[in-house]
């Protein structure tokens, strides 16, 4: 009996084995197919795949190589945030203050503090009206009103719910990234999505400065040094 239980096993692993020996074959049929394409003929690519339980290396082309990740990893973030955090999951984004109020001055004698929890899309304008920034500067203007606060010694963002993070902009960031909009840093506290818009005007000629027409959302003391030519 215990016999054919073990070649029962034995011949299932055997066949699991060539399952996957097959499927790792139709794998290495298609990125052949795939390397061959002329629209990938000056690009570069990896691909790493291993198996989920031993972690073995099924099939790899050029794994060491440093690649920026790309929209795929949208994916493996997406997945590993709804398992951790689950499915309710919010963001909290705090309004709050010390010191004491003046109840005839309306004067607040400490600080109003906007402490952050990594939420992205706060004030941003992809989403629904109820968080763009006009929307919440609104309501966080009627609700300091009726605290009774009408001046106060400063404002402070808060990122210290994350307060591992040295640098908006993390090492090994691709450079030519960071100027676009889905390459803008990350913090406890974001706003806009980090990220504000120069409008440029170019020049009447060849080798003629382009000019800056407007700038939109500019962070505080931006100082802005234009060398561009047309």
């Amino acid at each position: 009996m215990w016999n054919r239980v073990i070649q029962f096993v034995l011949h299932l692993f055997g066949w699991s084995s060539i399952v996957i020996m097959d499927r790792i074959g139709n794998l290495s049929a298609a990125w052949q197919k795939f390397t061959q394409d002329p629209h990938v003929a000056h690009a570069v690519y990896s691909m790493t795949i291993l198996d989920g339980r031993t972690g073995s290396i099924l099939f790899e082309h050029a794994k060491d190589i440093g690649l920026p990740p790309a929209s795929s990893l949208k994916t493996i973030t997406a997945a590993a945030s709804l398992h951790y955090l689950g499915i309710n999951y919010t963001y909290e984004t705090l309004l709050q203050y010390s010191g004491e109020i003046d109840t005839v001055t309306g004067f607040l004698d400490g600080y109003i503090y906007i402490i952050g929890s990594g939420d992205p899309s706060l004030g941003s304008w992809r989403y629904d009206e109820s968080i763009t920034a006009n929307t919440i500067i609104k309501k966080w203007i009627e609700t300091i009103k009726k605290a009774g606060i009408s001046k106060c010694r400063g404002i402070i963002g808060d990122t210290s719910r994350w307060n591992n993070t040295k640098t908006m902009i993390i090492d090994g960031w691709t450079w030519n990234d960071i100027g676009h909009w889905y390459g803008t840093g990350h913090s406890a506290l974001n706003w806009r999505e980090n990220e504000f818009t120069i409008e440029i005007q170019p020049g009447s000629s060849n080798n003629t400065s382009a000019h800056i027409i407007a700038i939109k959302n500019p962070p505080p003391r931006l100082k802005i040094i234009n060398e561009l030519m047309t």
